[in-house]
């Protein structure tokens, strides 16, 4: 057998020891409480009320900061016409074609002395 098909099968071997360890990474990578609970079955103490109502009110801040940087983006929006970006994308589909058309005749007659064989 070729070597490459040796290397696959290897591969292929190898795929499911794999697999087995991204998924006990992963699962020992989760979050765990001290005595080894999900974090859902946590009970969450009343302090954290507090520390809600400060998350809220950054989040109204972020919120409106937000706002005013979509208010500058709208200033900019469709500063170049869409026809003029559609010309360019034409005009350079066209001009690559025909570039790579010449290019190749160029290096067609170059190999063979001038002769064009097509």
């Amino acid at each position: 057998m070729r070597p490459a098909i040796w290397g696959l099968i290897g591969l292929l071997a190898l795929m499911p020891v794999a697999t087995l360890a991204d998924t006990m990474y992963l699962t020992d990578s989760l979050p765990r409480n001290s005595d080894g609970r999900d974090p859902e079955q946590l009970v969450i103490p009343d302090s954290t009320q507090a520390i809600n109502s400060e998350v809220d009110s950054k989040i109204v801040d972020l919120q409106d900061e937000s706002a005013s940087h979509q208010g500058m983006k709208e200033q900019y929006r469709g500063s170049l016409p869409l026809s003029w970006i559609a010309a360019a994308i034409g005009v350079c589909l066209i001009a690559g074609f025909l570039l790579g058309m010449w290019w190749a005749d160029y290096r067609s007659r170059q190999r063979h002395g001038g002769i064009r064989i097509y």
